[in-house]
Order: C-alpha cells, then sequence, then structure tokens
C-alpha cells in the first residue's frame, strides 16, 4: 500500500482561505475585465489580486492555492462562459497557473514531468516550427475547404495568425491544465476533490442545459446570441457537441465521488439529461461506453446499470418518436464528410508535420485534426501521451478514482471519432488527475504493488 508524504499540518481556518482565495480571483478577474475600458485601472486590479491569492497561498500553506485550482477545474468546460472580453474559464486556468507558480516558488514541490507529455509538447513544437519554416503551399490553401468558409489567406504562404492561437490553447489545455492539477493534488484527498469539482463543474452545466430545454432559462440563447434551430442547447459552452461530451466524461467520475447511490443516480441522470438535451450523437455513444466502463472499474450492481442504461436507450429510442436529431442529421453527416476528406487531403499535401494548427478543429474527427494539423509528428507524440496515460491509469486501477479518469479519457476517444472536440481545457483533467497519481505511487514514503501490477494508495 502507498501512504502519501502529507503536507505540515494547517494552521488557518477553512473560512478565511476560501474568503482570500475568491477575493483574490474575483478582483484579478475584474481587473482583467476593466482592462478593456481602462488599461490603468484594469492593470491595477489584476495586480492586487495576483497578490491577494499569492498572501493566501503563502499563509495557508497551499490552501488558498488549491482553492483557485478547484474553481479552475469546476469551471473548465463552462468555454461560453465570459466577463466582458474574458473568458471566465481562461482566467481561473491563468490564475491557478499562478497559485501554482506561488507554491512552487514558496514551497518547492515540482511535479516531476512525464516523458510522454514532454514527448507530445516536443512533437507539436517542432511540428509548428517546421510549418513556419517550410509553409503549405498558398495555392493549395487557397483552394481547400473549410466548416462554413473558404480560407482566406494574408500574404502568400504565411500561416493563419489563428495558428498561433490554437498552438497556445493546444499547450494551455494538454500542458498547463494537467500541471496545475498535478501541483495541487498532493494526497488522496486533494486528489478526490479536485474529482468532485470536475464532476460538480459538469452537473451545473448539464442543469443549465435542462432548464433552458424546460423554457425555465434561456442560459444557452443569451450567450451564443441565438437559439439553435433543432432546440439543441450549449448550456454554459460554445456548442451542443461540447455539452454533450462535458456530461460524458464526467459519468465516470460521477459513480466515484459520490458514494451514496442515490447521488450517484441522481448525478448520473443530471449527466444523461445534458447529453439528451445536447442532441449529440456521438456524446450518447460515449456516455453508454462511460457507464460500461464504470461497471467494471467498480463492480457496481447490476440493477443500477440496467437503470441507467434505460435512460440511454429511452434517448435513442426518442428518434423514433422525432423528438431529437439522433436519427435525422444528414445535411450534418454531409458537410462532416466534405470536412473530412478535406483533412485528409491536408494530412495528404504534409504527411510528415501537416499544415499548421489553424486547422486542429476543423475535421470533427479529432485523429484527422492531428494529422491534418502536425502530421505524423504531431500524431505519434499525442498517441504516446495517451497510451502512457491509459497504462498508468490501468496501474492505478485499486484506486477507483484513477481508474474512472481512465475510463473519462477513453469517453473523450471515442467521441472524437465523430467530435472536433481537441483543444478544451476540460478534456485533459483526467490526464491531470492520473498524473498526480503517478506523483502518488512514486512517493519515497511507501509504495508496495498489489496483486495483478496494480498500485493501491491507501487515505491518509
Amino acid at each position: 500500500m502507498l501512504t502519501p508524504d502529507e503536507p505540515a499540518p494547517q494552521q488557518h481556518g477553512t473560512a478565511l482561505v476560501v474568503v482570500t482565495s475568491l477575493l483574490g480571483a474575483a478582483t484579478a478577474t475584474a481587473g482583467l475585465v476593466m482592462g478593456a475600458v481602462d488599461s490603468a485601472f484594469g492593470l491595477l486590479f489584476t495586480v492586487i489580486g495576483l497578490l491577494v491569492v499569492l498572501g493566501g497561498v503563502l499563509v495557508s500553506r497551499r490552501r488558498a492555492g488549491w482553492v483557485v485550482c478547484a474553481g479552475a477545474v469546476l469551471a473548465c468546460g463552462w468555454d461560453g462562459v465570459s466577463a466582458g472580453p474574458v473568458n471566465v474559464p481562461d482566467a481561473a486556468l491563468v490564475l491557478a497557473a499562478f497559485a501554482a507558480v506561488c507554491s512552487l516558488t514558496r514551497y518547492g514541490r515540482v511535479p516531476r514531468l512525464p516523458a510522454a507529455l514532454l514527448v507530445a509538447v516536443a512533437a507539436f513544437v517542432v511540428a509548428y516550427l517546421l510549418v513556419l519554416v517550410v509553409p503549405p503551399d498558398p495555392l493549395y490553401l487557397a483552394t481547400r475547404i473549410r466548416p462554413g468558409q473558404v480560407i482566406e489567406l494574408g500574404a502568400a504562404g504565411r500561416v493563419r495568425p489563428d495558428a498561433l492561437a490554437n498552438f497556445v490553447r493546444l499547450l494551455l489545455a494538454l500542458v498547463v491544465m494537467p500541471m496545475v492539477v498535478a501541483v495541487f493534488a498532493a494526497n488522496r484527498r486533494e486528489i478526490r476533490g479536485l474529482a468532485t469539482a470536475y464532476v460538480v463543474g459538469s452537473l451545473i452545466n448539464a442543469m443549465v442545459g435542462g432548464l433552458d430545454k424546460l423554457g425555465v432559462t434561456t442560459v444557452s440563447a443569451d450567450l451564443r446570441g441565438f437559439a439553435d434551430v433543432d432546440g439543441r442547447q450549449a448550456a454554459l459552452t460554445t456548442h451542443p457537441n461540447q455539452l454533450g461530451l462535458v456530461a460524458a466524461m464526467a459519468l465516470p467520475l460521477a459513480f466515484v465521488v459520490f458514494r451514496r447511490r442515490p447521488t450517484q443516480l441522481a448525478a448520473v441522470a443530471v449527466l444523461m439529461g445534458g447529453i439528451w438535451v445536447s442532441g449529440s450523437r456521438a456524446a450518447l455513444a460515449a456516455a453508454l461506453l462511460a457507464i460500461g466502463l464504470s461497471l467494471v472499474i467498480a463492480g457496481w450492481r447490476l440493477r443500477l446499470a440496467y437503470g441507467v442504461m434505460a435512460i440511454g436507450v429511452f434517448v435513442a429510442a426518442t428518434d423514433v418518436l422525432a423528438l431529437t436529431r439522433f436519427g435525422g442529421a444528414s445535411r450534418s453527416d454531409h458537410a462532416r464528410s466534405v470536412i473530412a476528406d478535406q483533412a485528409t487531403s491536408d494530412f495528404l499535401h504534409s504527411p510528415a508535420w501537416g499544415i499548421g494548427p489553424d486547422v486542429l478543429q476543423d475535421a470533427h474527427v479529432i485523429y484527422l485534426q492531428l494529422l491534418a494539423g502536425a502530421g505524423l509528428l504531431g500524431f505519434l507524440g499525442f498517441a504516446v501521451l495517451i497510451v502512457w496515460t491509459l497504462r498508468s491509469a490501468v496501474r492505478l486501477r485499486a484506486e477507483a478514482v484513477f481508474a474512472a479518469a481512465g475510463a473519462s479519457l477513453c469517453v473523450f476517444l471515442v467521441a472524437g471519432i465523430a467530435s472536433n472536440a481537441l483543444l478544451a481545457r476540460y478534456l485533459y483533467v483526467p490526464l491531470g488527475l492520473i498524473w498526480a497519481g503517478t506523483l502518488l505511487a512514486g512517493s519515497r514514503s511507501a509504495a508496495s504493488p498489489a496483486p495483478g501490477g496494480a498500485v493501491a494508495v491507501r487515505a491518509p
């Protein structure tokens, strides 16, 4: 069994920690929003907020930073929520990263970077640099098709401006989000707390989608500026498909973080409801996989499985009654076929390193997007990271939260066959949880492999 190293005993009350972290985060976010109106006042408020967060981390011995991190994990799937020009999940991640740097500076707990993560990052960096040095043929770019538009070029041969933006978003999601989780998940209790924050954020998202569908609220339409003609709900995300995937990925962890069976059933029902109102077929298929994996991981009673599966069967059966789009989206299927063919052409045009990160969300198939945007170099780097993560989840399967995080990652990989979600932060929180588990398992204080090669983690 493994007993993790414990941080020093806490000396300050929980209320003080929460107030400090939330006040600092709110002040810094307000500064970012005000910066669009008055740069001087915006900078002042941002600096004050960051100093409050720094003070909280130093005084409370990481606890304030953990609260900020939990807030970033909670809101990581709310891409559609902005405060003025500032995207709330982006601001939350920046604050959590700042708190992580403060914690590392003060307490020196630097998480060891997995070699697989370094390989993946190096692959994407090299692929991007090669695109800049040897850009794709401008004549080819001028004739390619993108979702909803034909690509517009600047100067001949140059990569479009959003290439850098997509590259930064990829690094934030693939590196910064998991690293923040790993920094503040020093023991089993903190890991479970961050997993709970992830599920609760998804539940809020799904509940908002359900209330919008019932006509109680209009959050989705208000955030996006229009209502979907098919009645699909996006809730706090930017697209209904994102809502479906957010809910599906939270399903395995919902079985773990809630101990009481009625709470588990209620959480699963809400998440399945979010998938239903999203109208996402990929999310529905991934959700059924998630439930199956969850049952394999923890062996819950079959009657719970049958009840949850019945919800999925009901959602699928509504096609017959024409209550959802699961059975009638031929126009969408045709468009996806066209852009998938385009992604294949992009890969064939530059198979080694792709045509650039600006197409990393174009194909509605994440594997084609990787091949088109980063070529075999980026695809293989990403594959190395995923294989390492899933292998680590299998090794840590004796602790249900890590097995569930691995199942969530499998949901993402399956849904990726018909999804373009590749750069979103919420996709890689399970990776961060598993990374934290490997750090915990490698702790010198005690490690002993459980039967079958699994590593067990004992609560402090």
